[in-house]
């Protein structure tokens, strides 16, 4: 589901739009937030964001696990949050 954040600028009438710190995901895609968020995207106040991806450090240990499976990345016996995230490490090429 798409995040969207408020837009910098200024409005069709000249009125000044401020950027919101945070982006907004509505919990239903389906519900009057989802379609709320639509309209202001065509309205030009809001703009459809990417989600940054967190940290491995900042994930859970189930996204862990999803990020080694999706990598093929073998856990070996890892079994908690730490192990799985040190198993991950090591199994990734070093960037500089």
């Amino acid at each position: 589901m798409p995040l969207y954040k408020a837009r910098q600028g200024k409005d069709e009438k000249g009125g000044v739009i401020y950027g919101a710190p945070f982006a907004y995901e509505p919990k239903n895609p389906d519900g009057p937030a989802a379609e709320n968020a639509a309209a202001k995207v065509e309205a030009g106040l809001w703009v459809e964001v990417e989600p940054a991806e967190k940290p491995l450090e900042k994930r859970t240990a189930g996204d862990l696990k999803a990020y080694a499976t999706e990598r093929d990345i073998d856990l070996g016996e890892a079994k908690t949050k730490v192990e799985i995230l040190a198993a991950i490490l090591a199994a990734e090429p070093k960037q500089d």
